[in-house]
């Protein structure tokens, strides 16, 4: 999947209009998650993973490296690439800039038509949704975990090696 413009894309497809692009990535977006859907139950657990991360991919029209970037509103492939070529590789990092570098930033994205402090601030807010969001579920499975080490049964230390008292015939 290339980063590239649509009406670049378009002619080198020969489709005749350009605006049809989008319509064509949910198609291929929709068919990589019916795969995807497919593999689970057939028991390709890996292939399923890889698919799924191919249409997270074909939704964003983005390479790997720019994804997590693409999951803050307001940010598609253009300003994330931008982003991250300026050095700005994560939520977390969005976060850490002001709304004026932000602005900054977005504004050598190419079609800039203005109104990027407003768009920065929106990037800002969805980027500290994005994290919290994340640490939210991070925090939810951490403590699933420790729910389950808790119901596991006590390690007796008077037990040499780990060894059972089952009779195994061997006397």
């Amino acid at each position: 999947i290339s980063e590239r413009d649509e009406r670049q894309i378009a002619q080198d497809f020969s489709i005749r209009n350009h605006n049809d692009i989008p319509r064509l990535q949910e198609a291929a977006s929709r068919h990589a998650g019916q795969v995807a859907s497919v593999c689970g139950p057939m028991g390709w657990g890996d292939m399923e993973v890889l698919v799924t991360r191919l249409q997270d991919r074909i939704t964003a029209g983005a390479q790997e490296e720019i994804l997590c970037l693409t999951s803050i509103p307001m940010i598609g492939a253009v300003r994330a690439r931008v982003l991250y070529t300026a050095g700005y590789r994560t939520p977390e990092a969005i976060l850490k800039m002001s709304p004026k570098k932000l602005a900054s930033v977005l504004e050598s994205c190419r079609g800039s038509k203005g109104g990027e402090m407003r768009a920065a601030k929106t990037i800002l807010q969805g980027a500290r949704r994005l994290c919290e969001e994340q640490r939210r579920a991070v925090r939810e499975e951490s403590e699933a975990k420790l729910r389950e080490l808790e119901q596991l049964p006590d390690i007796d230390e008077d037990d040499e090696g780990g060894a059972t008292d089952t009779d195994d015939g061997d006397e």
